[in-house]
């Protein structure tokens, strides 16, 4: 299945109904929230796949692909590829005026110092919903070793001494189940660092490659025992066990620099990836467009972010699916849209989606469009297009009152510019949430007439009528949509089977 075929708008329906028609006892957690046991079924191991992707600086810029990737055997994962790269810009040149240039550039970290880490979340993928990627430039002296296929020998017979050389964009990425940021960012940075070691035991034999200017491509100078010790080493850190709170995941193999990583002692795992996806919300939208933004959320419409900063963009996707918990979206998310893929944005669908295109030029006014720059078919009354560089919205819908909002408010701007903001404005969110969904137990009823096969059923009048009448269009627009409907569904199983335990004792 390529990628088209498995986004179409049929596909993400058929998909969706699938998961909604499933009599699960509950859902399944996406994010690791508890870590009841070291080992389990759902978390045996640290990480599901290692990879890189990219193409080779002599290479077209159409040639990305997966270089590198651990476990061999997981097929799926060339579908993440498009998805690493959202732009064109994947390559540069630079004009070098000195050989001596080289030799400094073999060791130097600046491919570390200039990379870019950012997060891909996939909420459909319930085995592992995380991509951890570390961007970073790379030209035929400081490409990782282990690609597959790949000897440091070849890279060089590609050499041209015309006073230019080419960068080629690479990605580092883990894909998991658990949310620790700072641990896979910490790893795939120590990878780049040992990759300097290596370069730093052929320092001499490349000197001498730009002294004689000839190179016997036929000797494999890299150390070969290098290559196989830090691939030994990304095997056994993802068969690692999930440490517990405070507990530290260490490695210490001569000569690879020390790596070290304490897990956060945090009552909710998700806490320490929260704060930092917070942290970008806050830099990036101010607290009238927050409201707006959080509540067409809520309604689930179309959500599109604008941004050229590709981190920027995927923390702040992040936030979205946070800051509706304990609602889980259900639909279409794509933290960063490659441009082959904005098609996704016509279909009937509701979805969340990263762009590095403005596809609108805003003016001052939240609800005008200027046709001009309009690259889509999109229905004006269901999306909501955020520009994170002039902190513009724009929409064309009404969004009823909601709930306590004139509270929700309030608590909102007094936490806005507070030292805690980042978690408060997280608490407040999940908390007027959870406030609305609280409601819904009293709303099912149940039919116990069977002991076999009891069912529930939710009554949406009920529910409404718990709240004051100028706050129902909101909740009726709320409760219809995928995600209420797929909670509600949720909660209906659970009372169902409480019953049938019930019954038969």
């Amino acid at each position: 299945m390529n990628i088209r075929e498995r986004y179409d708008s049929f596909n993400l329906r058929k998909r969706f109904n699938h998961r909604f028609q499933m009599r699960a006892d509950s859902s399944h957690g996406d994010d690791a929230l508890k870590l009841d046991r070291r080992n389990s079924d759902q978390f045996d191991t640290l990480f599901e796949s290692l990879f890189l992707i990219g193409s080779f600086p002599w290479e077209n810029e159409d040639d990305k692909r997966i270089l590198f990737k651990y476990p061999s055997i997981n097929e799926n994962d060339n579908s993440i590829v498009p998805f690493c790269f959202p732009t064109d810009n994947n390559f540069f040149i630079e004009k070098i005026h000195s050989n001596e240039f080289y030799k400094t550039h073999l060791i130097d970290d600046n491919n570390i110092h200039n990379s870019k880490f950012f997060p891909l979340y996939f909420p459909s993928d319930e085995d592992s919903p995380y991509v951890f990627c570390l961007s970073f430039y790379a030209s035929i002296f400081n490409l990782p070793s282990f690609i597959d296929e790949f000897e440091f020998s070849d890279a060089l017979s590609y050499f041209k001494k015309d006073g230019h050389l080419i960068h080629s964009r690479l990605c580092l990425c883990v894909k998991t189940k658990l949310p620790f940021h700072s641990l896979f960012h910490s790893f795939l940075i120590w990878i780049l660092r040992c990759e300097i070691i290596g370069r730093m035991t052929v320092f001499a034999d490349v000197c001498d490659f730009f002294a004689t200017n000839s190179f016997d491509i036929s000797n494999n100078f890299w150390p070969l025992q290098h290559k196989n010790e830090l691939l030994t080493i990304l095997m056994n850190f993802s068969a690692y066990p999930v440490p517990f709170p405070n507990e530290t995941l260490v490695i210490d193999k001569r000569p690879f620099p020390p790596f070290s990583w304490k897990r956060p002692d945090d009552s909710m795992t998700i806490f320490p990836i929260a704060k930092i996806a917070s942290i970008h919300l806050l830099s990036n939208i101010n607290i009238d467009n927050f409201k707006k933004l959080f509540f067409s959320v809520l309604l689930e419409k179309t959500i599109i972010i604008y941004s050229k900063d590709i981190e920027d963009i995927s923390w702040l996707i992040l936030t979205l699916h946070y800051l509706i918990r304990p609602l889980k979206w259900v639909s279409v998310s794509v933290s960063l849209l490659p441009k082959q893929l904005y098609e996704l944005l016509d279909a009937p669908n509701p979805i969340i989606a990263g762009v590095t295109d403005n596809l609108f030029d805003l003016s001052n006014s939240a609800s005008k469009f200027d046709d001009t720059k309009d690259e889509t078919n999109i229905n004006p009354t269901n999306f909501f297009f955020y520009d994170t560089q002039k902190q513009h919205i724009l929409y064309n819908y009404e969004i009823p009152l909601a709930p306590q909002e004139s509270i929700f408010s309030d608590d909102i701007s007094r936490c806005w510019k507070s030292s805690t903001s980042f978690t408060s404005i997280l608490t407040l969110s999940n908390h007027f949430v959870s406030t609305i969904l609280k409601v819904i137990d009293s709303c099912i009823m149940s039919n116990i007439s069977d002991i076999e096969n009891p069912s529930s059923i939710f009554m949406e009048e009920l529910f409404l009528q718990n709240f004051p009448i100028q706050e129902r269009p909101f909740l009726s627009l709320m409760a219809s949509t995928q995600m209420f409907q797929f909670f509600v569904e949720q909660q209906c199983l659970k009372r169902s089977k409480r019953n049938s335990i019930k019954r038969k004792q």
